[in-house]
């Protein structure tokens, strides 16, 4: 490379000068190196979106003995929900875990919490279950009145399944005493 670079005219022969433009070369591409790392630490922690498990969620207690964590907690919550089950999918047969309508349900509420639009099929994939299993679930669920299924403005080929209101408010209510249960049996005092 260095005759290369001597060959374009950008050193002169002399030794020193060539050990100058090496060192400042190796110096740029060292910083280069060093900032291309930053980006990628920057990103991780940019594209990041778990908030930090929920502080004492005592401390939430509402009306009526209720329990409501903000938002991003309850969030948090359920995406944990949804790592502890695929963490029990890797000890266990698949066949002793399915609970195809509670994997639609936690999918439903982190996407809510994300503001996101689930469509029927996306609800199929997470449900764990063949597409058709899946499909009569969402009717379970629907005639339960635990989601509803709206047509998709822009598309009329898609529709749209999502929490009411109702499961929704009993979601946040589940994952609080969740969080509550979780906390603790991590600070207890055990003898």
């Amino acid at each position: 490379m260095t005759q290369q670079i001597k060959n374009a005219g950008f050193l002169s022969s002399d030794a020193a000068v060539e050990d100058d433009f090496r060192s400042r070369l190796d110096g740029a591409l060292a910083a280069i190196k060093a900032i291309e790392t930053a980006i990628k630490v920057a990103a991780s922690f940019a594209l990041e979106t778990r908030p930090s498990p929920p502080d004492d969620p005592e401390r939430y207690l509402i009306a009526g003995g209720r329990r409501s964590l903000p938002q991003f907690q309850l969030r948090y919550v359920a995406e944990r929900e949804i790592s502890i089950k695929k963490m029990r999918a890797s000890y266990f047969p698949s066949t002793v875990l399915e609970d195809a309508g509670w994997n639609i349900m936690i999918d439903l509420f982190v996407q809510q919490q994300l503001g996101r639009d689930v469509s029927i099929t996306s609800a199929c994939l997470a449900s764990g279950v063949p597409p058709t299993t899946a499909l009569r679930w969402i009717e379970v669920l629907e005639n339960e009145g635990v989601v509803v299924r709206e047509d998709d403005e822009s598309d009329r080929r898609r529709r749209f399944v999502r929490l009411t209101e109702q499961a929704s408010a009993s979601m946040v209510d589940y994952l609080s005493m969740v969080a509550v249960t979780r906390y603790r049996a991590q600070n207890a005092d055990y003898p």
